[in-house]
């Protein structure tokens, strides 16, 4: 179910913090143009000695936020593949909560999370309740 499972190689350097673009970006995830003024998260690491740098929105965040809480952790570059393997997953009676909001999360992506009205960006959005186990049963 989660990419995440499995997954042992690491950086041997990790640092991630959230800051304003001074300068246009592109989200990693999303492909969005990042606007100036705009917060996103920066990450940069030391994978086979190479160093990296990646960008992510605000708003796939969220998405790389509820993968952390459901699966432990997140792939870069991974997280829409990740995100539609769950809402496949996901679309049963017992996880409809789960599955709306995950869903909501493609269909802003798809939108490049602009407004209905095009006049903006949307909100940030909620997170997706966590898979519960009881949900299961």
């Amino acid at each position: 179910m989660c990419m995440w499972d499995g997954y042992e190689d690491s950086p041997s350097v990790y640092r991630s913090k959230i800051q304003r673009t001074r300068k246009e970006r592109k989200c990693g995830e999303c492909n969005r143009k990042i606007a100036i003024g705009e917060p996103y998260q920066n990450v940069f690491m030391v994978y086979d000695g190479a160093p990296r740098t990646f960008v992510m929105c605000q708003h796939c965040l969220v998405a790389a936020t509820w993968l952390v809480e459901n699966c432990g952790g997140y792939l870069l570059e991974g997280v829409w593949e990740d995100v539609h393997s769950h809402v496949s997953e996901l679309h049963r009676p017992q996880y409809r909560a789960v599955y709306r909001g995950l869903r909501r999360l493609e269909v802003g992506r798809e939108r490049q999370w602009q407004r209905f009205d095009q006049t903006g960006l949307m909100a940030l959005p909620k997170l997706p309740p966590v898979v519960d186990e009881k949900m299961a049963a």
